[in-house]
């Protein structure tokens, strides 16, 4: 059983409703080029430098999976702000961090001001050596079209052009909730920009059968301090279009207080093969490209089965 240590980037939804409270003022600064680059750290987590009031060289997380923007608790003290208590949501339960007000953040072109964030320990988000500042939520992020390019390792601000797939986001206003054809089911999944794995919570699925085969279970822990149990599986014909093979994804508990009672998991982009990603919240479009192969509808008949390593059939995570 192996133990993965979790941002607080994935799943960090706030509680609070609405769902969704975007800055008062966030606006594109002219004479600021609209693409900016970024690192990936750790494989998943697209890294962006930006500042907060007068503080500069600061390492931001673009996630799409947290409604809204949390900063260290370092750079709040730091910065001498005000705590206030919140809740947020996390996997499959609440959890208490604090709340306070920030002037002004820059993120390239991307100037937001005068809009509450989230206050949490991100010591143990990204590596030792390089501390990851704020987490950039949906906040700030569905204010204007932006694209992620894996591959040339550049976000860009502005209009989007159309890529290889399309979906809507109208399931769910201001968030990037789309339609997975799961098996001649459908499923609505978060993407998250910030998850490392695609994820399903179990109670929510539907239908006779998925053709699935257990794989294992991990232990995962994040810095907000919960731990969950999930089960590493394999689904025949996961994908957002017809006839794209197998997909490796992760099933957990459904919360018992579900915030977001529609959705039936979380879409991972690096764990999906996808190569680059817009999203354009005035139209409700997202927009991605995967890599040619990655996934290969001729897999061998060894996942036609649904039993673990033990030979025992299971239905459920443990």
């Amino acid at each position: 059983m192996r133990t993965h240590l979790l941002g607080t980037a994935l799943f960090a939804v706030s509680f609070l409703f609405p769902l969704l409270c975007p800055a008062q003022s966030v606006a594109l600064l002219g004479g600021r080029p609209l693409e900016i680059p970024f690192q990936l750290f750790s494989g998943y987590l697209v890294i962006v430098e930006g500042s907060i009031g007068p503080l500069g060289h600061l390492k931001f997380i673009l996630d799409t999976g947290t409604t809204r923007t949390c900063i260290d608790r370092r750079l709040a003290r730091q910065l001498v702000l005000p705590l206030e208590a919140e809740s947020v949501f996390r996997f499959d339960n609440q959890v208490r961090l604090n709340s306070t007000h920030l002037a002004s953040l820059t993120l390239g072109p991307l100037q937001a001001e005068n809009f509450s964030v989230n206050v949490a320990d991100l010591s143990h988000v990204g590596i030792s050596h390089a501390p990851i500042d704020a987490i950039i939520g949906l906040d700030l992020l569905e204010s204007f079209p932006f694209q992620i390019d894996y591959e040339q390792m550049r976000v860009t601000f502005g209009p989007i052009p159309s890529l290889a797939e399309s979906a809507s986001m109208d399931a769910i206003p201001w968030l990037p909730v789309v339609s997975l054809d799961f098996n001649g089911f459908k499923s609505l999944l978060l993407i998250g920009t910030g998850a490392i794995k695609t994820v399903f919570f179990y109670e929510k699925l539907r239908g006779p059968s998925y053709g699935w085969r257990f794989l294992g279970t991990e232990t995962w822990a994040d810095s907000l301090g919960g731990i969950t149990k999930a089960r590493k599986v394999v689904f025949q014909g996961a994908a957002i279009s017809p006839g794209r093979g197998f997909q490796e994804v992760y099933l957990i508990h459904a919360p018992p207080h579900d915030p977001l009672p529609m959705v039936n998991g979380i879409l991972s982009p690096v764990a999906f093969g996808i190569r680059q990603i817009g999203f354009d919240f005035d139209r409700h479009i997202v927009t991605w490209t995967r890599s040619q192969g990655r996934y290969d509808d001729s897999v061998d008949g060894s996942y036609e089965t649904s039993k673990d390593s033990d030979g025992v059939r299971r239905g459920e995570p443990q």
